[in-house]
């Protein structure tokens, strides 16, 4: 059987009414299990929920204001899709967790 890893968030007033924020780690550094969208073009994830069913999410980062020297590219799940699996599964902001469970590659 394959090894899984499992990544939580709990979801906040904005997770659940507009668009997931997705935690950094979770596209950066050595845990990263989704890959970072470059602003302005969204990555679409294949996806499937608890009760087998699969779709599609969109995860994008904002682009930058034209003249910002700096910005912060939080990464989001996008409205249309995610809404459709907050309603789903009647999703509230805490205690309502996340969880994410990814197999993890075989070993070479």
């Amino acid at each position: 059987m394959a090894n899984v890893e499992v990544y939580e968030k709990v979801l906040s007033e904005t997770d659940v009414t507009q668009k997931m924020s997705v935690p950094i780690h979770w596209v950066e550094g050595e845990r990263r299990f989704l890959p970072m969208p470059i602003p302005g073009g969204p990555v679409v994830l294949p996806v499937r929920d608890q009760n087998g069913n699969d779709t599609t999410l969109r995860l994008a980062v904002r682009s930058p204001t034209e003249g910002q020297k700096s910005y912060h590219m939080k990464p989001v799940f996008m409205f249309k899709e995610w809404s459709a699996l907050v309603a789903a599964f009647n999703l509230k902001k805490d205690p309502h967790v996340v969880v994410v469970a990814v197999a993890a590659a075989a070993a070479a």
